[in-house]
């Protein structure tokens, strides 16, 4: 066997780790369980106590969503080498819009529905043409974030982190390694208190969280390896606790330990 042909991406079945499908239903339920919390009247959220405290916690759920996605987007990609770009981008977007357009349908059927019995207006509909098209194609992060639903910022995320996975296979497959490690330097970059300028909605700014689980499946894909993931790891170690706020401090280690939970072998 060639040298070549050692390094090509190599898919992985990762149909054996029912583990991740277990650690994506506890991050969703923590997730929801935070804006139960949130939602809460301060009252009521002072009566339950120490237990309305620790689900105030629930956003860090988000943290774990972004290295699950980066595990399994990096090993899809190793199989779309024959579909290219186009095959990988358009069957991650179907795993994503059509459920979120639905989402979107019983929303303002709600809405519409509850307005007799609540007297409010219907101001949620009342948008310009731009955030309509924001809003459907996912890009509300960059035009007005939080339209309708707050949460969707996640999902308009994810699609940043196909765009970019994808545009990956433009490039032969030892480049890659590099290319994403070049990513995780300008996203630290980007992270830093004292870079000049950020884009609302920018994936740059949970791109680490992402990497850290790209790094661990990386780590037995021949293409990557086990240097490159020590490498990706190291750095979201020491950059991932950099805070974008003014004269916020980094503190490293953040990041590092989430890949624990994703399955290495």
């Amino acid at each position: 066997m060639s040298a070549s042909s050692e390094l090509k991406p190599q898919p992985l079945d990762l149909g054996k780790h029912l583990s991740l499908d277990a650690w994506r239903g506890l991050a969703a339920l923590a997730v929801v369980l935070f804006h139960c919390v949130d939602l809460m009247p301060k009252a009521l959220s002072a009566a339950c106590g120490w237990v309305s405290q620790a689900f105030s916690y629930g956003y860090l759920g988000v943290n774990l969503f972004f290295p699950i996605s980066g595990y399994c987007i990096l090993n899809a990609l190793t199989l779309s080498e024959r579909a290219g770009f186009w095959g990988f981008f358009r069957r991650r977007l179907w795993r994503i819009y059509p459920a979120y357009w639905g989402s979107l349908l019983m929303i303002y059927l709600v809405i519409i529905l509850a307005k007799p019995f609540n007297g409010t207006s219907l101001v949620e509909l009342d948008m310009p043409w731009w955030e309509w098209l924001s809003l459907l194609t996912l890009t509300q992060g960059f035009v007005k974030p939080g339209i309708v639903n707050v949460v969707y910022w996640t999902l308009g995320l994810e699609v940043q982190f196909y765009l970019v996975m994808g545009c990956l296979l433009f490039f032969k497959p030892h480049w890659r390694p590099w290319l994403l490690l070049l990513t995780a330097v300008l996203s630290s970059v980007y992270r830093m208190p004292w870079w000049p300028w950020h884009i609302q909605g920018l994936f740059l700014e949970y791109w680490l969280e992402f990497l850290v689980g790209a790094a661990v499946i990386g780590w037995r894909i021949p293409a990557y390896g086990p240097r490159w993931s020590m490498m990706i790891m190291g750095h979201c170690h020491h950059y991932g606790g950099c805070d974008l706020e003014p004269g916020a401090d980094c503190q490293p280690g953040g990041l590092f330990s989430v890949a624990d939970l994703l399955p290495m072998g």
